[in-house]
């Protein structure tokens, strides 16, 4: 061999090989983007040489070990050690016994096994690319072996003790289980202690296709608990020997956890209008039309996450007819509510929020909405340049300029350029300064357009100017 090794750093030391297929997002080790030319590169087989039951990989998967032609360099032990025997189960049903027997004579003398075909299916033990008298060998001296221990750690445990999410859920996660003969393929369940037939039932996350498959079958999230009501939770594994004809072996329950999921008493907050410091709107009840009263309420958040609701209401004995004015209950905070006539005495509003169990807020702050509104864009409308767009060289670079007309209104001014077509780039949005400078390449053309913008509660807008090129 007349290439690096590639070497990376495992659990044990410094001298594994990379291997893609022992990349494993939950390991701390560096991730390995190509393969080691020393994997598969030895003289022999792993099993002639006495190396299948050691790994070069950095990973802890169950069938880590070297198998086919050994690779080159130091072998380690593997973290997890699986019972040898389990590899000639190709029945699969916990027991090396005439089924697995069977199963070898169906490739008996195959040859040209390969990855392809599952190493004929899974009976080229040594996966030296036939069924041979070796593997027979093994499987005769493993004859009558079966599994009898359940999954470790035994008794299960905690990874994360069940906790309270919201007052109607609680979320658990239990330490990753590993079988000597099944390895990975372990199923979970979380039992409630004072409910013994309430549980999320068996879950196992081997088969995508099978009963009870879940990605993470070791988390579990209990939902439509009782608020104030104690949880007692313990956590249990087994191995697929419970799926054959075999006793089930289950760990020991791990230790029980209780909680109690709090009794929701707190409302949503804040109960506060929008401002357009804090939330870019101005937010306090103000008349889009004769007839039309917008009013936004600050969003609000729920400590225990529960939805929240708005409600927003005319003030009782302020304007004729304002107190009927009621939204009702709805998930925007905002509403806009018809009236009779914006110029009457002013309508006054208030507001309330609730979470989704009923745990409702004090009134807003009550705010009345002008008579005076301000629905008039700046001046001139349209827009008007006072320097048309232009492109200019300044030493070595170059640029394109342009500057409004100064606009008036009593509220305040902002300037909004835009950028129709070609290149170059607008303002990104209304700003004070009434002129627009913008590096550009070489020969670069682009049209614009500007419009003003008043600081008024509507932020009325005027229409755009002349479109213009550089």
């Amino acid at each position: 061999m007349n290439e690096g090794p590639i070497f990376v750093t495992g659990p044990f030391g410094d001298y594994y090989l990379s291997q893609i297929a022992a990349n494993n997002p939950a390991d701390p080790w560096p991730v390995q983007g190509q393969d080691s030319p020393a994997v598969n590169a030895g003289s022999d087989y792993a099993n002639n040489l006495g190396m299948h039951e050691y790994t070069t990989r950095t990973d802890d998967s169950a069938d880590a070990f070297d198998k086919g032609m050994v690779d080159m360099g130091y072998h380690y032990q593997l973290i997890k050690s699986i019972e040898r025997c389990s590899i000639a189960d190709v029945f699969a049903d916990g027991r090396i016994d005439i089924g697995d027997l069977a199963e070898i004579s169906m490739y008996w003398f195959r040859q040209s096994c390969s990855p392809g075909d599952g190493w004929c299916g899974a009976t080229d033990f040594n996966e030296d690319t036939e069924v041979d008298s070796k593997d027979l060998i093994f499987m005769v001296k493993c004859w009558l072996a079966e599994d009898t221990a359940p999954p470790l750690p035994n008794p299960a445990e905690w990874a994360e003790e069940p906790s309270v999410v919201t007052t109607t859920t609680v979320s658990m996660t239990a330490r990753i289980a590993f079988d000597g003969w099944w390895g990975e393929q372990v199923e979970y369940i979380f039992e409630q202690t004072k409910d013994t037939n309430y549980d999320s039932g068996w879950r196992q996350g081997y088969d995508p296709g099978g009963l009870d498959y879940f990605a993470e079958p070791h988390i579990w999230i209990d939902t439509g608990l009782t608020p104030g009501t104690q949880y007692t939770y313990r956590v249990i594994v087994r191995d697929k020997s419970e799926l054959q004809t075999h006793e089930p072996h289950e760990t020991q329950p791990s230790i029980e956890i209780s909680v109690v999921p709090g009794a929701d008493v707190n409302p949503p907050a804040p109960v506060e209008w929008a401002t357009k410091i804090d939330d870019g709107i101005y937010g306090l009840p103000y008349p889009t039309d004769p007839i039309t009263i917008r009013m936004i309420a600050r969003v609000a958040i729920d400590p225990e996450g529960s939805n929240v609701q708005y409600r927003f209401r005319g003030v009782a004995g302020t304007t004729a007819g304002n107190e009927g004015l009621d939204s009702d209950w709805q998930d925007s905070a905002q509403w806009n509510v018809t009236v009779v006539d914006i110029y009457l005495d002013g309508y006054t509003f208030e507001f309330q929020v609730r979470d989704e169990i009923g745990n409702v807020s004090a009134p807003s702050q009550q705010a009345t909405a002008p008579i005076d509104p301000d629905w008039n864009p700046p001046e001139p409308d349209p827009a008007e340049w006072a320097t048309w767009p232009m492109k200019y060289l300044d030493q070595t670079l170059w640029y394109h300029y342009m500057a409004a007309e100064v606009a008036t209104d009593a509220s305040g001014v902002m300037y909004e350029f835009e950028l129709v077509s070609g290149q170059g780039q607008g303002s990104g949005g209304p700003q004070i300064e009434p002129d627009h400078l913008v590096l550009v390449g070489t020969n670069v053309v682009g049209t614009y357009r500007v419009r003003y913008v008043d600081d008024s509660p509507l932020e009325n807008k005027s229409q755009w100017s002349i479109e213009d090129p550089t």
